[in-house]
């Protein structure tokens, strides 16, 4: 970072503006239209260097503005510190239309809730059905899980698009964990899937044995896969204070 002479402006570079996070003290600041702009540490409307959920902090904000509500107006709330020295950093990634829409009515935490929902009735009836010998509980197991399984793919797809556009592609450790999680369960469910399949259509007697088993054992694990990614998604929604 260098100061010029001319009225004291500091030149910033593409990586030193990206320093103005406003994160663990670092100053708040955001480049538009080739100018770098600060805004004080105690705005409300700035926390951790996020601006109402979209707009962060250290980055060229020239496009969002323009796009924005209250337009280059906020510009007067911020104090003009300096310039860039290169050519203005590329505008964070905007989402299609149609993605913009979709995200627009939150569909991410309406559709989760179904195969939570869901996933967790099948592994009671899928416990009831054993501790009582009830294979219409069993049945009724394997159906909530099929709804599950239909509804699973919007729900990832929001979720994906959720990361990607409104947190940006953050990666922390509930991102992370979300991302393998749910990974793993479109396997889980499709096992699930398979082997109610193969006991029903490809053995004559009523289920029993390992492979038995291990379908209960699947419904189980993948009720706890879906509520462990419920609980991720709040931490992330609802962060700890720390």
């Amino acid at each position: 970072m260098t100061t010029a002479r001319k009225g004291l402006m500091t030149l910033y570079t593409a990586e030193e503006l990206k320093l103005g996070d406003g994160k663990n003290g670092r100053p708040i600041l955001f480049a538009y239209g080739g100018n770098v702009y600060e805004v004080s540490p105690e705005s409300k409307l700035w926390k951790n260097g996020l601006h109402m959920g979209r707009h962060v902090a250290g980055t060229d904000l020239t496009k969002d503005m323009e796009n924005s509500p209250h337009g280059i107006d906020a510009l007067s709330k911020a104090q003009l510190v300096g310039k860039i020295v290169a050519s203005p950093l590329p505008s964070i990634e905007h989402p299609p239309a149609w993605v913009n829409l979709l995200l627009s009515k939150h569909p991410h935490p309406v559709s989760s809730h179904f195969p939570i929902a869901l996933s967790v009735t099948a592994a009671l009836f899928s416990i009831v059905s054993i501790l009582f010998d009830l294979r219409i509980m069993e049945l009724a197991s394997f159906f909530n899980l099929v709804v599950a399984t239909t509804v699973m793919p919007f729900t990832i797809l929001t979720g994906y698009l959720s990361w990607r556009y409104n947190y940006r592609r953050k990666n922390s450790f509930e991102f992370k964990a979300k991302i393998l999680l749910s990974i793993l369960l479109p396997f889980s469910m499709l096992g699930v899937l398979c082997l109610f399949g193969y006991q029903y259509f490809f053995t004559e007697s009523y289920p029993t044995g390992p492979i038995h088993a291990l379908y209960h054992v699947l419904v189980i694990c993948t009720a706890l896969n879906v509520v462990a990614l419920g609980y991720f998604g709040g931490r992330i929604t609802f962060p700890e204070r720390r």
